[in-house]
């Protein structure tokens, strides 16, 4: 919603005037060398200046977008003023300036090549696939595959589709699409998704590794994904999310109460926090959420709870390190955010993690609420708690 309320204020011109001016003032190089100023090579902007102008160009694209009619403006933010100033244009940069044509009702199919030219998805049939693992027969197995296991396909569900998307299911211990440590070993969520909708009926601006992504949940996360079907509508999506038109609602069982000695009470003066809203910094930057302590279970050193999360900023592992780090409250498995606490896992949870350290953290992805990119109908999406998860909870409630 800032970010929004931001992109409304930006003046297009004076912003890409000021773009222009702080890269000239920041170079790679010390001046009189190869990329300094005055220096043989011309002008070379740090890595630091590009990655701050990336981002202010897509500030001012969105508010292009949002202010309607500003088509021509995008157009040319992304496809000449932007390189000329060795910038280059991210998935987002295209797809902002894709809605600002969409939604004037303008082509926007130059674009739209540029962004697959720009993720190596321009030529598809000649692109080679990710090395498939060896299929084996499903398990049913609830959480964790391991390297080569396609025990967790069984597991992926559509929980809705239409021409221009899809919304599954993704199961704990999925990746969502290969990384650098994955090699073509493990079996992603990607490869389902291509098995299942084809190599064509999936989105490709954002590269031929992450067919269809719009947005990802790790590995050890569970639940609803959205999955765009063609460019247009992975575009449309990205922009809904960059301008935070798309709420995601979480389910994580913690160790502890969060917010017991943190958080806006909800309750009597005196009890403990029930909700709250946790602004504190994740990966880095500045993060957002909102948490609702749903039930707890237990009692002393050893309660936990099932508590409802819904994110308003999309860093990286935001609701692990609200909850674990600046809430004091753990995820059930997660090794990384708990400030040096030994684990603490609820005797019923044991069984489900031995062997699978960090392969599974009880936090799954339960709703996600959007208008539709092309329709603009309202959609709210429910995903249930994984069988595993749910007979976990079963279980605390005695």
């Amino acid at each position: 919603r800032d970010r929004v309320q931001l992109s409304e204020r930006v003046d297009q011109t004076s912003s890409v005037e000021r773009l222009k001016s702080g890269l000239d003032d920041e170079r790679d190089d010390p001046p009189g060398k190869g990329g300094g100023r005055g220096g043989r090579g011309g002008p070379s902007p740090s890595a630091s200046a590009r990655g701050r102008a990336a981002g202010m160009f897509n500030v001012a694209l969105s508010a292009l977008d949002l202010r309607g009619g500003a088509q021509d403006a995008a157009r040319d933010l992304v496809l000449n003023r932007m390189p000329k100033i060795g910038v280059k244009p991210d998935v987002v940069s295209y797809s902002l300036a894709i809605a600002a044509c969409f939604h004037a009702r303008s082509d926007a199919d130059d674009l739209i090549l540029a962004a697959r030219r720009a993720a190596g998805a321009d030529k598809r049939s000649n692109a080679k696939k990710p090395k498939r693992a060896k299929k084996k027969k499903g398990k049913g197995g609830e959480v964790n595959a391991g390297e080569g296991d396609s025990s967790l396909d069984s597991l992926v569900r559509t929980l809705w589709q239409d021409e221009h998307f899809a919304v599954v299911s993704k199961p704990a211990g999925m990746l969502t699409h290969p990384n650098e440590t994955s090699g073509g070993a493990i079996r992603t969520l990607v490869e389902v998704l291509v098995d299942t909708f084809g190599d064509e009926g999936l989105s490709a601006i954002n590269g031929l590794d992450a067919r269809g992504i719009v947005h990802r949940l790790d590995k050890p996360t569970s639940g609803a994904l959205l999955v765009a079907k063609t460019d247009l509508a992975h575009a449309l999506c990205v922009a809904a999310w960059y301008q935070r038109k798309v709420t995601k609602t979480y389910l994580a069982l913690v160790e502890g109460v969060p917010g017991r000695r943190r958080g806006r009470r909800g309750g009597d003066e005196g009890g403990d926090a029930t909700e709250g809203t946790c602004d504190a910094p994740a990966d880095g930057r500045p993060a957002r959420s909102d948490w609702k302590v749903r039930e707890t279970f237990g009692d002393g050193d050893g309660v936990c709870s099932l508590v409802e999360v819904t994110p308003r900023t999309g860093r990286k592992h935001q609701i692990r390190q609200h909850m674990g780090v600046a809430l004091d409250a753990p995820l059930v498995g997660d090794p990384l955010y708990r400030r040096g606490k030994k684990p603490n896992t609820p005797a019923a949870a044991v069984p489900l993690l031995a062997g699978k350290p960090g392969s599974v953290i009880f936090l799954h992805a339960a709703a996600l609420e959007l208008r539709h990119p092309v329709t603009d109908e309202a959609l709210r999406f429910s995903d249930p708690l994984p069988e595993a998860f749910e007979g976990l909870v079963s279980a605390l409630r005695g």
